[in-house]
């Protein structure tokens, strides 16, 4: 049941986003599905409920959605605090975005760029050699755009959609830059065709955001959350590409980096072609989620007989590991504490864990215990930290690293 005044927060969606298209197939089921990248400095007397959630995919043009969306109001609060600047994953990250960006542009200049979901500026600061005039479009900037000291930087603290382009740019501008936004956005064609229209003639575009394909391929369904909308492909942007008439130019992928698809095309005149055609086998992906789940539930045996012979830490307070914890099926009541390297976690819990948080330096020897991996997508950094301090076990819930 939803709470009071809940209902007008969650929309079910059923067209898909990409080419409208009303006869979605359902991919899987994720009924309670817990919220993420919630913390508290004091354990919680009561967690926060989960939302029941589906996976909804379009075979006309290969692209994956969310079957319910969930406002902003229930996502995200104001402690929400991720920042691109402190997090060693999405600083390299941001670094393959640049060298890609480079890549495409070489040494050319331009006028104007925007930095769609520009978060801390941190992107933005490193291309002050590229444009005359750099602009950042974020909501966690609102109400504290004054708080922004960077030269030659402007920010505007609202959501892409409703901001009159025209009244707050001085100019079109002429390189239009978005990583892993436009993901978290309910009606992205929508929110491109606005963005086309106003944009310099032969405007270039860079954007980056996850890859189902990748998301598949690797098995990793722990990454399904309420707040990432769209599952973009490469299919399902040839085919947006196509109904909004730009010029594709070319792609790249950070497979180890949430299998990320950087893609990048041109507003000019509208290009005559055909759209990729998409066959999917939706019965192989069900089956991809049956072995994730068996592999899960296979690793949650294992932690269960051994758990009474020493004791067992996770490694890596991860955003994410709400998620991770609803496959396994557990609440990680049986580890002792999560580890992390950010020391400012230290004494913290996760609102919907009992597990308490750790500055990893608060313990000396882990020669006689185990380590879970607890923060999937920085595994090569922890074990290799890991691999230093020679616990009894490195145990890994995920097959595919």
């Amino acid at each position: 049941m939803l709470k009071k005044g809940e209902e007008d927060l969650i929309t079910r969606v059923d067209t898909c986003a990409v080419c409208g298209n009303n006869n979605l197939d359902e991919v899987i089921e994720l009924p309670n599905l817990p919220l993420t990248a919630l913390f508290s400095s004091v354990l919680p007397d009561q967690q926060p409920r989960g939302y029941n959630q589906t996976l909804l995919f379009c075979q006309k043009c290969g692209h994956a959605q969310l079957g319910y969306q969930i406002s902003s109001k229930i996502l995200y609060d104001n402690k929400y605090g991720f920042r691109t600047s402190i997090s060693t994953t999405a600083r390299a990250g941001t670094q393959f975005f640049l060298d890609s960006l480079h890549d495409f542009v070489g040494a050319q200049h331009f006028q104007c760029v925007i930095d769609w979901g520009c978060n801390d500026l941190y992107l933005l600061k490193q291309l002050e050699h590229l444009s005359e005039e750099r602009v950042g479009i974020d909501p966690i900037w609102n109400g504290r755009e004054s708080e922004n000291t960077e030269v030659g930087i402007k920010v505007i603290g609202n959501l892409i959609e409703e901001i009159d382009l025209e009244k707050v740019l001085e100019k079109p501008p002429d390189l239009i830059l978005c990583r892993h936004t436009i993901e978290h956005i309910s009606d992205p064609k929508s929110v491109l065709r606005k963005l086309i229209q106003f944009a310099a003639p032969n405007a270039i575009f860079i954007f980056e955001t996850p890859n189902f394909d990748t998301l598949i391929d690797r098995g990793r369904f722990d990454q399904i959350f309420h707040q990432h909308l769209q599952y973009f492909s490469l299919r399902s942007f040839h085919y947006l590409f196509h109904e909004l008439g730009v010029e594709f130019l070319g792609f790249k992928e950070n497979y180890h980096d949430w299998g990320a698809l950087l893609v990048v095309f041109r507003k000019s005149t509208p290009q005559i072609s055909q759209p990729i055609q998409v066959k999917y086998d939706i019965c192989l992906m069900k089956t991809y989620y049956k072995i994730f789940q068996e592999g899960l539930i296979s690793f949650r045996r294992l932690v269960d007989a051994s758990k009474y012979r020493r004791q067992i830490f996770g490694y890596g307070a991860a955003e994410m590991l709400p998620v991770l914890a609803y496959h396994l099926e557990t609440d990680l009541s049986f580890l002792t504490a999560i580890l992390d390297d950010n020391s400012a976690r230290d004494g913290w819990y996760y609102q919907n864990l009992p597990t308490p948080i750790w500055f990893a330096d608060r313990v000396d020897d882990l020669s006689d215990s185990s380590v879970m991996l607890t923060a999937i997508d920085n595994a090569v950094p922890i074990l290799l930290k890991l691999f230093q301090r020679r616990p009894k076990q490195i145990l890994l819930p995920i097959n595919i690293i």
